[in-house]
């Protein structure tokens, strides 16, 4: 949890080649009810409680949904369709988290390009697309 907040790991931002936001939220996953900390990821303001924000702009909900895809506060079936399931997610944060415990580590906000596309990759086969 510490590892995913620290490094401001927005798995959407990762997938939609946006920089990661700050303020990286934990989004626990909901089936019912809380399913606990292993099934949880990283999410900016933007991907997990709708914050519509920038330091130069003041961007409305449809600027934020252009540029950085849906919110999961928006609706769930949007932001699914785009994203995949949440446990798809899940799993790409703890792949991520693999990869960067297997490296000298990198720069909070500037994943290497072969990490991006390894991670894209991984969430294209999670999504039977590859």
């Amino acid at each position: 949890m510490g590892l995913i907040k620290r490094e401001a790991w927005c798995i959407p931002c990762v997938l939609n080649n946006t920089p990661n936001r700050p303020e990286t939220t934990i989004q626990h996953v909901v089936d019912g009810y809380r399913l606990g900390h292993q099934h949880s990821y990283g999410c900016c303001g933007w991907h997990h409680l709708g914050i519509q924000h920038d330091q130069e702009h003041s961007w409305s909900r449809q600027d934020m949904l252009y540029h950085f895809g849906p919110s999961l506060y928006h609706g769930k079936k949007e932001y699914e369709n785009v994203w995949g399931e949440e446990s798809i997610l899940v799993e790409l944060q703890d792949y991520l988290i693999e990869l960067y415990l297997d490296s000298d580590g990198w720069s909070q906000y500037h994943l290497p390009l072969h990490i991006k596309r390894l991670v894209k990759v991984k969430w294209q086969e999670l999504r039977g697309l590859r």
